[in-house]
Protein backbone atom coordinates (compact mmCIF):
# COMPACT_ATOMS: atom_id res chain seq x y z
CA UNK A 1 0.00 0.00 0.00
CA UNK A 2 1.20 3.63 -1.13
CA UNK A 3 0.27 6.45 0.77
CA UNK A 4 0.90 9.94 -1.24
CA UNK A 5 0.16 13.82 -0.57
CA UNK A 6 2.21 16.67 -1.71
CA UNK A 7 2.98 18.01 1.90
CA UNK A 8 6.03 16.94 4.00
CA UNK A 9 4.51 17.42 6.97
CA UNK A 10 1.79 15.24 6.40
CA UNK A 11 3.77 12.48 5.16
CA UNK A 12 5.92 12.87 8.22
CA UNK A 13 2.34 12.63 10.59
CA UNK A 14 1.23 9.22 8.60
CA UNK A 15 4.58 7.77 8.97
CA UNK A 16 4.99 8.11 12.79
CA UNK A 17 1.23 7.34 13.33
CA UNK A 18 0.18 5.25 10.67
CA UNK A 19 3.26 3.29 9.69
CA UNK A 20 2.98 -0.60 8.60
CA UNK A 21 5.55 -3.22 7.45
CA UNK A 22 3.04 -3.13 4.14
CA UNK A 23 2.56 0.63 3.68
CA UNK A 24 4.89 3.33 1.88
CA UNK A 25 4.04 6.98 1.83
CA UNK A 26 5.14 8.90 -1.00
CA UNK A 27 6.10 12.38 -1.76
CA UNK A 28 3.84 13.12 -5.35
CA UNK A 29 1.82 15.38 -7.23
CA UNK A 30 -1.65 14.13 -8.00
CA UNK A 31 -1.27 15.68 -11.62
CA UNK A 32 1.98 14.00 -12.34
CA UNK A 33 2.57 10.61 -10.45
CA UNK A 34 5.79 9.28 -9.62
CA UNK A 35 5.04 5.95 -10.63
CA UNK A 36 5.17 3.35 -13.69
CA UNK A 37 2.52 2.70 -15.81
CA UNK A 38 -0.13 -0.26 -14.60
CA UNK A 39 1.34 -0.07 -11.01
CA UNK A 40 -1.93 -0.12 -8.89
CA UNK A 41 -5.50 -2.42 -9.12
CA UNK A 42 -6.95 0.16 -6.54
CA UNK A 43 -6.32 3.80 -6.15
CA UNK A 44 -8.67 5.66 -3.54
CA UNK A 45 -8.40 9.67 -3.52
CA UNK A 46 -11.20 10.43 -0.66
CA UNK A 47 -12.11 13.88 0.04
CA UNK A 48 -9.39 14.75 -2.34
CA UNK A 49 -10.27 15.92 -6.18
CA UNK A 50 -11.48 19.04 -4.40
CA UNK A 51 -7.87 20.29 -3.45
CA UNK A 52 -6.87 20.65 -6.81
CA UNK A 53 -6.22 23.05 -9.82
CA UNK A 54 -6.55 20.09 -12.78
CA UNK A 55 -8.78 17.21 -11.87
CA UNK A 56 -8.69 15.78 -15.15
CA UNK A 57 -5.03 16.03 -15.14
CA UNK A 58 -5.28 13.55 -11.74
CA UNK A 59 -8.53 11.32 -13.58
CA UNK A 60 -5.75 10.59 -16.29
CA UNK A 61 -2.97 9.85 -14.19
CA UNK A 62 -5.34 7.32 -12.17
CA UNK A 63 -6.50 5.42 -15.24
CA UNK A 64 -2.40 5.37 -16.55
CA UNK A 65 -1.17 4.00 -13.39
CA UNK A 66 -4.44 0.90 -13.29
CA UNK A 67 -3.97 -2.17 -14.39
CA UNK A 68 -6.38 -3.45 -17.02
CA UNK A 69 -9.23 -4.75 -14.46
CA UNK A 70 -8.16 -1.85 -11.54
CA UNK A 71 -10.58 0.74 -10.12
CA UNK A 72 -10.43 3.97 -9.07
CA UNK A 73 -12.11 5.29 -5.87
CA UNK A 74 -12.68 8.86 -5.38
CA UNK A 75 -14.95 10.64 -2.93
CA UNK A 76 -15.79 14.78 -2.62
CA UNK A 77 -18.24 16.89 -1.03
CA UNK A 78 -21.12 17.33 -3.30
CA UNK A 79 -21.97 20.59 -4.42
CA UNK A 80 -25.54 21.72 -6.37
CA UNK A 81 -23.40 23.34 -8.81
CA UNK A 82 -20.10 23.48 -9.78
CA UNK A 83 -17.42 26.37 -8.82
CA UNK A 84 -14.07 27.24 -9.21
CA UNK A 85 -14.29 29.84 -5.82
CA UNK A 86 -15.78 27.50 -3.30
CA UNK A 87 -16.26 29.10 0.26
CA UNK A 88 -13.79 25.94 2.07
CA UNK A 89 -10.38 28.13 1.00
CA UNK A 90 -8.49 24.70 1.10
CA UNK A 91 -11.02 23.75 -2.20
CA UNK A 92 -10.10 24.85 -5.56
CA UNK A 93 -12.79 23.30 -7.09
CA UNK A 94 -16.43 21.90 -5.70
CA UNK A 95 -17.74 19.34 -8.31
CA UNK A 96 -22.17 18.99 -8.93
CA UNK A 97 -22.59 15.37 -9.62
CA UNK A 98 -22.51 16.25 -13.77
CA UNK A 99 -19.88 17.39 -13.53
CA UNK A 100 -17.23 14.84 -11.30
CA UNK A 101 -19.21 12.10 -14.10
CA UNK A 102 -18.17 14.45 -17.01
CA UNK A 103 -14.27 14.51 -16.03
CA UNK A 104 -14.35 10.98 -14.33
CA UNK A 105 -15.72 9.88 -18.03
CA UNK A 106 -12.88 11.19 -20.04
CA UNK A 107 -10.29 8.66 -18.60
CA UNK A 108 -13.05 6.03 -17.73
CA UNK A 109 -15.09 3.97 -19.57
CA UNK A 110 -17.15 2.98 -16.62
CA UNK A 111 -18.44 5.80 -14.22
CA UNK A 112 -20.71 4.82 -11.12
CA UNK A 113 -22.05 7.51 -8.87
CA UNK A 114 -23.10 7.02 -5.24
CA UNK A 115 -24.46 9.34 -2.59
CA UNK A 116 -23.25 9.50 0.79
CA UNK A 117 -24.52 10.87 3.76
CA UNK A 118 -23.98 10.97 7.52
CA UNK A 119 -27.40 9.48 9.14
CA UNK A 120 -29.04 12.05 11.57
CA UNK A 121 -32.22 12.38 12.95
CA UNK A 122 -34.64 14.86 12.14
CA UNK A 123 -34.16 17.16 14.87
CA UNK A 124 -30.82 17.59 13.70
CA UNK A 125 -31.42 18.05 10.02
CA UNK A 126 -33.95 20.60 10.68
CA UNK A 127 -31.66 22.38 13.23
CA UNK A 128 -29.43 22.50 10.31
CA UNK A 129 -31.51 24.13 8.03
CA UNK A 130 -32.52 26.48 10.63
CA UNK A 131 -28.59 27.65 10.76
CA UNK A 132 -29.17 30.30 8.19
CA UNK A 133 -25.57 31.86 9.17
CA UNK A 134 -23.71 28.68 9.37
CA UNK A 135 -22.69 28.75 12.93
CA UNK A 136 -22.35 25.34 13.47
CA UNK A 137 -19.44 24.99 10.91
CA UNK A 138 -17.66 28.12 12.36
CA UNK A 139 -18.26 27.53 16.10
CA UNK A 140 -16.51 24.21 16.81
CA UNK A 141 -17.76 24.42 20.30
CA UNK A 142 -21.57 23.38 18.85
CA UNK A 143 -20.47 19.93 17.60
CA UNK A 144 -21.56 18.36 21.47
CA UNK A 145 -25.16 19.84 20.77
CA UNK A 146 -25.14 17.22 17.95
CA UNK A 147 -25.88 14.48 20.95
CA UNK A 148 -28.90 16.94 22.41
CA UNK A 149 -30.59 16.18 18.66
CA UNK A 150 -29.63 12.60 18.76
CA UNK A 151 -26.84 12.69 16.36
CA UNK A 152 -23.57 11.52 17.58
CA UNK A 153 -20.86 14.70 16.37
CA UNK A 154 -18.72 13.99 13.23
CA UNK A 155 -15.39 13.36 15.23
CA UNK A 156 -17.39 10.14 16.64
CA UNK A 157 -19.54 8.98 13.67
CA UNK A 158 -18.65 5.51 12.71
CA UNK A 159 -19.45 3.27 9.83
CA UNK A 160 -22.61 2.74 10.81
CA UNK A 161 -23.37 5.94 11.00
CA UNK A 162 -22.75 6.23 7.32
CA UNK A 163 -24.72 5.69 3.92
CA UNK A 164 -23.43 4.99 0.96
CA UNK A 165 -25.79 4.51 -1.72
CA UNK A 166 -27.08 4.71 -5.58
CA UNK A 167 -29.63 7.35 -6.46
CA UNK A 168 -31.17 9.77 -4.56
CA UNK A 169 -27.70 12.10 -5.13
CA UNK A 170 -29.68 15.21 -4.36
CA UNK A 171 -29.79 14.07 -0.14
CA UNK A 172 -26.15 13.10 -0.41
CA UNK A 173 -23.39 15.15 1.46
CA UNK A 174 -20.36 13.93 -0.81
CA UNK A 175 -20.20 11.84 -3.96
CA UNK A 176 -18.35 8.61 -4.06
CA UNK A 177 -17.71 7.34 -8.13
CA UNK A 178 -16.43 4.04 -8.79
CA UNK A 179 -14.42 3.98 -12.09
CA UNK A 180 -12.96 0.81 -14.10
CA UNK A 181 -11.97 0.57 -17.70
CA UNK A 182 -9.12 3.58 -17.88
CA UNK A 183 -9.32 4.60 -21.22
CA UNK A 184 -4.99 5.17 -21.99
CA UNK A 185 -4.33 6.79 -25.32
Amino acid sequence: MVGLDLSPEALDYAREHYAAANVEYVHGDLASLPFENAAFDLICAFETIEHLDDPEAFAAEAARLLRDGGTLLVSTPRAQHTTRMPANPHHRVELSAAELERILHLSFGDVRLLGQRRIQTRRHRVMQRLDAFGLRRRARWLEPAAMLLGTPPTTQVTLDGIVIEPGELERATELVAVCSRPLRP
